[in-house]
């Protein structure tokens, strides 16, 4: 039996033909039928995509200029049947070929960690190689999903734990991808400053001041600072900052924000004073041992026995008197009067701050410190 035509696909065609044989044609793509008593080529009815011509064989190229040039030959009429599994394709587009899963590039969460009862929005990111539109449905074993498409609001459970949603993206073909996010369901409590503090709480006009923030986070969360003030301006970040003060003179206010990122957030305000005068000058505070105590100085700092009693004192080298004093120490006992301090260590070895602040006639304030240790071992003298 003659081999017929070369085809492939899972798509049909038939033509009608006049004055062709009553055989059969068949190969191992498809199958040639024609019922005719002739046994000669006719004209092909309704002749389907003229470019499968081509790729069949002589006999039935032998039938293809008839079609084209309608030319019968007096055949009877017979139907020529093809059936093949090449695609077709339509006048003005394209074969279609096999569909491609959509592709999820990220699932994300804006915060990977919100509190009870809470909401954080969830987003994901998918394309599909064959330009499908595509659903996302998203489900999740505890808490709420609320919205629908790419973009879509999970409220939490109430009990505390690490949660995943997870997003399944179709493209209506058959494709389809599942991705997924982790959520930290957790209380969270807010930071805690300790002390806002700076150099002096007056500074001439055009000066700076070093301002340092003191917090901690209970979560152990990393926070940021925030500083903001009423006039003047900053250099630096986070939790020390230098404060440039303005022009004109007067009272400002410095507050810092301390933030951890899960919505807690503290404040504090520190009042400074911009002045004209410069403040009052200080010296280095002297130690000396208040009797036969061991006492040496150790660099800047100063060491003493445990139990003995210090003479600290401050000089003003320059200002506008008189002059208050005012004296503090970390540890330990202190009792002062003007600009003499006298300061009994403790029993325990440690390392002891001493303050003295000094404010002039017009409230213009300095401060001086020295550093005391405190040894337990005569073997240290």
């Amino acid at each position: 039996m003659p081999r017929g035509i070369g085809i492939c696909s899972r798509h049909q065609y038939a033509s009608t033909c006049e004055g062709v044989s009553g055989s059969q044609w068949r190969d191992r793509h498809g199958i040639v039928s024609m019922d005719s008593t002739s046994g000669l080529p006719g004209r092909l009815k309704d002749s389907k995509p003229m470019r499968y011509l081509h790729q069949m064989t002589l006999p039935l190229l032998l039938v293809a200029p008839v079609a084209l040039f309608g030319v019968s030959v007096g055949c009877a009429d017979a139907e020529l049947s093809v059936y093949s599994d090449v695609p077709v394709e339509e006048e003005g587009g394209e074969a279609e070929g096999p569909n491609g899963a959509p592709q999820i590039v990220a699932v994300n969460a804006t915060n990977g960690r919100v509190e009870p009862n809470g909401k954080c929005e969830l987003q994901c990111e998918a394309v599909d190689p064959d330009g499908d539109g595509l659903a996302f449905t998203w489900f999740a074993s505890q808490g709420d999903v609320l919205g629908s498409g790419p973009k879509v609001v999970w409220r939490a459970p109430e009990r505390e734990a690490l949660y995943r949603v997870s997003v399944l993206v179709e493209d209506g073909r058959g494709g389809a991808s599942e991705g997924s996010v982790y959520v930290q369901v957790k209380a969270n409590t807010v930071p805690v400053i300790h002390e806002l503090s700076s150099d002096a709480d007056r500074v001439l006009f055009e000066k700076s001041i070093f301002i340092r923030c003191d917090s901690t986070d209970p979560d152990t969360d990393e926070v940021s600072h925030e500083w903001e003030a009423t006039g003047g301006e900053f250099f630096g970040h986070g939790a020390n900052v230098i404060w440039v003060a303005p022009a004109q003179p007067g009272s400002y206010l410095i507050t810092v924000r301390v933030s951890d990122g899960y919505g807690g957030e503290v404040q504090k305000t520190l009042p400074i004073v911009v002045t004209y005068r410069e403040p009052p000058q200080l010296a280095r505070p002297e130690v000396e041992a208040a009797s036969q105590g061991l006492l040496k100085q150790v660099g800047d700092a100063w060491m003493v026995m445990k139990g003995n009693t210090c003479i600290v004192t401050c000089e003003v080298l320059n200002g506008d008197g008189p002059f208050t004093y005012e004296w503090t120490a970390s540890q330990g006992h202190i009792a002062s009067e003007g600009n003499e301090a006298r300061w009994k260590a403790p029993d325990e070895r440690m390392s002891v701050d001493i303050t003295v602040r000094v404010t002039d006639a017009y409230g213009a304030t300095s401060m001086a410190s020295v550093l005391l240790y405190v040894a337990t071992c005569t073997c240290d003298f």
